[in-house]
């Protein structure tokens, strides 16, 4: 449920080009989206 009300207050905040991740980051690492890790390399999950 984070993510969803990360996304109302980002909507709040003026964003309007918002998402939810309903699966997250597994989901989207195996949708085939690009991950990279915080020292900049591909990261792997």
């Amino acid at each position: 449920m984070a993510s969803h009300e990360a996304a109302r207050r980002a909507v709040g905040a003026g964003y309007t080009n918002v998402s939810v991740m309903v699966d997250g980051i597994t989901g989207w690492h195996k949708a085939g989206k690009p991950v990279v890790a915080v020292d900049g390399t591909n990261g792997s999950l």
